[in-house]
């Protein structure tokens, strides 16, 4: 299995994407949302 390496910044900016789509879903649905996510460790994903 092949992944694409990935910057720091790439991934701060996904994390960041995330937490708005979270919080505009919280604010539409007014409801708990559970998230799941991985920790990959290392540049490749």
């Amino acid at each position: 299995m092949t992944g694409k390496e990935v910057s720091l910044m790439e991934m701060l900016d996904a994390r960041e994407l995330r937490v708005h789509r979270q919080l505009s879903l919280q604010q539409k649905y007014a409801s708990v949302l559970i998230c799941f996510t991985m920790n990959i460790a290392g540049p490749v994903k």
